[in-house]
């Protein structure tokens, strides 16, 4: 999980760096976004933490909280600003793909655009899902789990129990 966490921080400083400012109609604070990190039964999960990153005209904010079961876990996160959309980029065309080493297709969860890029032999990846694009709002947003020793469709299955669609609604206020 280092590495996503690298990969998230790399992603969101060169966002900063060379992305052009994004406005935000709502200013949230990401302890706000805590209580969408919910409980799982049967899985144990560490405290939600966040951030919040500001320069002018920009502001993402991130929560995160990782969950354990047995061999299996899942880093779960919701991302709001620019960096979101960076991470739903790949998935914004509907480019979809197969082979025996890895699937990565786009699809819908609970009605929502998503994304599942899914490595078979070490049962790792990510599930994505498009909260806001930011097209009416400034506010581009996405629900993702990273996870591992997992298959997709378990992951999936985990991602449905999530209050996606109130996250939806308060990211596209």
């Amino acid at each position: 999980m280092k590495a996503f966490k690298a990969l998230k921080t790399m992603v969101i400083g060169l966002i900063l760096l060379f992305t052009a400012s994004v406005c935000l109609a709502k200013s949230l604070n990401y302890t706000d976004l805590y209580d969408y990190l919910i409980e799982l039964k049967g899985w144990d999960a560490t405290r939600p933490t966040g951030s919040k990153i500001e320069s002018p005209g920009m502001e993402i904010i991130s929560v995160e909280r990782t969950y354990r079961k047995g061999k299996m876990e899942m880093h779960v996160e919701v991302v709001m600003g620019s960096a979101a959309m960076g991470m739903w980029a790949p998935f914004a065309a509907g480019f979809s793909m197969e082979n025996p080493e890895e699937l990565f297709k786009t699809t819908k969860i609970k009605g929502l655009p998503a994304g599942v890029n899914h490595r078979k032999k070490s049962r790792d990846g990510a599930v994505i899902v498009l909260l806001s694009d930011g097209k009416t709002n400034g506010k581009g947003s996405v629900f993702m789990i990273n996870y591992l020793n997992m298959d997709y469709r378990d992951v999936i299955s985990l991602t449905e129990k999530f209050p996606l669609e109130k996250l939806k609604n308060l990211m596209n206020e």
